[in-house]
């Protein structure tokens, strides 16, 4: 169809479609009509597989640490960060229960190449634990993350343990076998005691046997007595487990947050803002939950800016 001096409608629509812009962004690059805001550094996981940090309002490009593929680009919300020297567990600011051992070991980690690590073992006495030597801050709730790699051990476990009730719930890690960079078979928790329950659990393959392995716990607020816990093997003893750092936040989650390093103190990591530069039209933005599963999609409309999304965004696109 044409209409007045030749001008093709079909045509010129077909041109103001191709003008819409389109970006997928698992290429690991931030298209132009994008930006970032963050207040600190954060950390991701690079096209190598290992965790590195990026500076305040630097996009962080996720990738998956075993398939290397790009995830999109990570937005997660404010989260402070417990637990003294997480890169030094069994050390400075942790205490090691009776007849524990700690032996620091050169190996490739998520967090380096070289990486000294805690190779943590029990001695004399099953079930002792690694834990942290000061109460963490709580509230109502929280969420263990532990990077862990098998030595020798059949079994291994996250503890929530508050000294005041007394009680403790566990998440148990089962090894596929007692043996170097075994594969983890399977993780339950125990029920809820006391009116402290473990809401969330998981672990995320790291690559080169190394497992981000998390669990989330709600309790009582009169609760005062709670440090970071693990055990690292439960029986025999002689058993151990290395571990490469540990981190807590006093949040539940659903998803274990990524990391951020700690020495004497807490640290925070600022929320990610995301921000479209033309908002001449409405935008499509296509994200994968941080819990996994399906994408998800959400319509910005003309004029407004993104709503706090935490996720992986793979696609912007104008409609």
């Amino acid at each position: 169809m044409r209409l007045g001096a030749g001008i093709d409608l079909p045509a010129l629509a077909m041109r103001m479609s191709s003008s819409l812009w389109d970006y997928n962004l698992t290429g690991g690059t931030l298209p132009p009509v994008l930006s970032v805001a963050r207040a600190g550094s954060g950390t991701r996981i690079n096209a190598s597989g290992l965790i590195v940090t990026e500076a305040s309002n630097a996009p962080r490009f996720d990738y998956n640490p075993t398939t290397l593929a790009c995830r999109g680009l990570l937005l997660e919300p404010q989260a402070t960060y417990y637990g003294p020297y997480s890169e030094d567990v069994g050390g400075t600011g942790w205490s090691l229960g009776s007849g524990m051992t700690l032996t620091p070991v050169t190996a490739n980690s998520p967090l380096r190449l070289s990486d000294t690590v805690s190779s943590l073992g029990l001695g004399t006495q099953s079930f002792s634990s690694v834990q942290t030597s000061t109460i963490v801050p709580i509230g109502t709730a929280e969420t263990q993350c532990w990077l862990i790699r098998n030595v020798d051990a059949a079994q291994t476990r996250i503890v929530y343990r508050d000294s005041t009730i007394p009680a403790s719930v566990s998440v148990m890690i089962t090894w596929s076998s007692a043996t170097a960079g075994a594969a983890i078979s399977s993780i339950a928790a125990t029920a809820t005691v006391s009116g402290i329950t473990c809401t969330n659990y998981g672990s995320v393959d790291m690559g080169g046997g190394w497992y981000l392995v998390w669990a989330s716990f709600t309790f009582p607020a009169t609760t005062s007595a709670n440090y970071l816990r693990l055990d690292p093997a439960t029986s025999p003893t002689g058993k151990s487990v290395w571990v490469a750092a540990a981190w807590v936040t006093t949040a539940a989650a659903s998803a274990p947050p990524s990391y951020t390093q700690t020495t004497s103190g807490s640290q925070t990591r600022d929320a990610d803002v995301l921000t479209l530069s033309d908002t001449s039209r409405p935008v499509e933005i296509t994200y994968t939950p941080l819990t996994g599963g399906a994408a998800q999609t959400v319509q910005v409309a003309a004029g407004s800016q993104p709503g706090a999304i935490t996720g992986w965004v793979t696609r912007v696109r104008q409609l």
